[in-house]
């Protein structure tokens, strides 16, 4: 798997819940802390990502349908 640099500020308190979570050895690096509880978000929200996606295809779609008649109307 390819991975890519990111930088994210967070605030003190979840950097010492990182910190505090590789510390005891339950992950080996903050990077895979946040990996974790990235993929751990997107699986829980999936659903609703997935919902407003299709509620911005929709929007897209009809625009796209509102601009077409509004072309037909002016001829």
């Amino acid at each position: 798997m390819e991975t890519v640099r990111i930088t994210v500020r967070l605030p003190l308190h979840l950097v010492n819940a990182v910190d505090a979570l590789t510390g005891i050895g339950a992950y080996t690096t903050r990077s895979e802390v946040v990996r974790h509880a990235l993929v751990d978000f997107i699986e829980k929200h999936s659903d609703e990502i997935r919902d407003m996606v299709e509620k911005i295809k929709k929007v897209q779609e009809i625009k796209a349908t509102v601009s077409e008649i509004e072309e037909y109307a002016k001829k």
